[in-house]
């Protein structure tokens, strides 16, 4: 069973559609219904899979093959300064969390083993802080340059957001599936990813964490970056 995307803007954008759609396609099985002995049919219990490995690399390969998006930064953009790109390759990460949680543990291990260098802030680093403080040191890591894009949490993903975004330069995002990551990235340049630990399971994490690092930012959303730092 696959969800559903419903586009809000950017109707006419045909690239936009087929980049969620072939998002959400990849997030392999979401919920089935089966008795014992595996077959999918009647009322049974309930079991949540997430995506294999395959699955994963087809999402990367899907969103790496849509075609290059033309246009060029506006002066407005030039002005604001280059858009932040997540390179494939080793990164610094801030990741922030209130609770230490099997989520949090998840997500540093999945960093790690993709070869991220990442900075731990608040419990999941030893650190007994609240979400405030939190959301307000992994900002100030990714504005300051000192992090390249930071992962935060709390419970529901609104405090930490909250707190991040009243930094300034910082556009933190929180996501609940892996075409709003896409979103945010391509349409907000958003530079900080959060995920309510609420909600959020280790499968869809790590799917969250493939759309988030695979997608760039659009050109022609560079104006309304620009226009929405100017307000800092």
């Amino acid at each position: 069973m696959v969800e559903r995307v419903v586009l809000h803007h950017h109707d006419h954008d045909r690239v936009d559609r087929r980049l969620l759609r072939r998002v959400v396609q990849h997030r392999g099985e979401v919920v089935r219904l089966e008795r014992p002995g595996g077959a999918a049919q009647g009322i049974g219990p309930r079991r949540q899979t997430g995506p294999t490995e395959h699955g994963r690399a087809q999402l990367r390969r899907s969103l790496e093959e849509l075609p290059p998006i033309q246009g060029r930064l506006s002066s407005a953009a030039v002005a604001w300064g280059p858009r932040r790109r997540l390179s494939l390759g080793t990164m610094r990460i801030a990741l922030g969390s209130d609770e230490k949680t099997t989520v949090t543990d998840t997500v540093r291990d999945e960093l790690e083993h993709r070869g991220h260098d990442v900075v731990l802030v608040g419990p999941p680093g030893g650190e007994p802080i609240e979400w405030a403080e939190v959301g307000q040191r992994v900002g100030e890591l990714v504005a300051k340059d000192e992090a390249e894009t930071g992962v935060l949490f709390c419970w529901t993903g609104t405090g930490a957001s909250i707190a991040a975004n009243k930094v300034p330069g910082v556009r933190a995002a929180l996501c609940t599936d892996a075409a709003t990551a896409a979103g945010a990235r391509k349409w907000n340049d958003a530079n900080v990813l959060v995920m309510g630990l609420r909600l959020t399971s280790p499968e869809v994490a790590r799917e969250l964490l493939d759309a988030w690092f695979v997608t760039e930012p659009d050109p022609s959303e560079a104006d309304n970056i620009a226009r929405l730092e100017a307000r800092r």
